[in-house]
């Protein structure tokens, strides 16, 4: 193991390379040559055994152990280097009256609405101090209780149970869909039921998740089981692989879209609407917590875009 020597630049690199598809473009965002980009990747991949990048004329795409590293390595490097960040503030900095943090679920509806809700503040505020990152469903709730976030941008259903310490505001509902794998070959023209999925696992990223069930028995069915992903990419790049099924929003990671079909409701009877809401401590009632409420409700942030892609919201997918 003393030889074996993976540097968290070539992480870096390896993740960027494979969310952005491209050398070219990975370089352009790391800002370093295209040769070192290809350098590092070779290197990684001597020191692994393995080949990560399938490499061809029409450009980059992960081989199938690239696609288990990518899925696996990006939520946790992403969390070191969040934590990193932190410990690098100063006491001074974390506690200054005009910071406010933000957090939102690592999905496009969820960026899009705190993009929209940061923009506004910038214009509303533009001498407040604010910091955001996305996270995953229990990552958002820990650091909202735990006060390492102010305010965070996530999904509820009208079934979820409220947390007694927090507070939330619903800013607008979004339409959902059923994933499934491409291999699964269904003409989704032609579907009339889904009963096939009544022998596949429905895959969740959040414990508790009951809207999920209650969607998958107003259509007829019951799933066969039910598994839950550490991370959204991870879920994704399970669905792609052919693990099961699950209920999500429209917008899916490029890295497996392809092999992703997404299949709007069949029915809207009995499931309960999912909102994207804006969630904070009761207790906090500190100033800059009550600049971003008065700035979450504007009514221009409770009507979205069409396409939230389309305005702005990038994901570190």
């Amino acid at each position: 193991m003393s030889d074996f020597k993976i540097s968290l630049q070539q992480i870096e690199i390896f993740l960027t390379v494979a969310r952005c598809q491209s050398i070219s473009t990975a370089a352009q965002k790391l800002y370093i040559s295209q040769p070192a980009v290809s350098k590092w990747l070779h290197e990684m991949e001597d020191t692994l055994g393995k080949q990560l990048l399938i490499r061809t004329n029409r450009g980059i795409s992960l081989s199938p152990d690239g696609e288990v590293l990518y899925a696996d390595l990006h939520p946790v490097y992403h969390k070191f280097r969040v934590t990193l960040e932190r410990l690098m503030m100063t006491e001074d900095t974390a506690n200054h009256p005009g910071a406010l943090h933000v957090g939102a679920l690592h999905d496009p509806e969820t960026i899009y609405s705190m993009y929209a809700f940061l923009g506004l503040a910038n214009q509303l505020y533009p001498d407040l101090d604010i910091s955001s990152e996305l996270y995953s469903f229990q990552e958002l709730r820990e650091k909202l209780l735990y006060g390492e976030l102010d305010l965070v941008f996530t999904f509820s259903t009208s079934e979820t149970e409220p947390i007694e310490e927090l507070d939330r505001m619903i800013m607008y509902s979004v339409d959902r869909f059923f994933w499934f794998p491409a291999e699964w070959n269904m003409p989704i023209e032609n579907l009339t039921d889904l009963q096939f999925l009544s022998e596949k696992n429905l895959l969740l990223e959040m414990h508790g998740n009951n809207s999920a069930l209650t969607t998958c028995r107003a259509h007829g069915f019951e799933p066969a089981d039910v598994k839950y992903a550490s991370s959204f990419l991870l879920l994704s790049y399970l669905i792609s692989h052919g693990e099961g099924f699950t209920v999500w929003s429209r917008y899916c990671p490029e890295t497996f879209k392809d092999r992703i079909r997404i299949l709007p409701f069949l029915t809207t009877d009995g499931i309960p609407d999912t909102d994207i809401i804006a969630v904070w401590r009761k207790r906090d009632t500190s100033e800059n917590l009550m600049k971003a409420l008065e700035v979450a409700r504007d009514p221009i942030l409770h009507k979205p875009e069409k396409n939230p892609l389309q305005k702005g919201a990038k994901s570190r997918w």
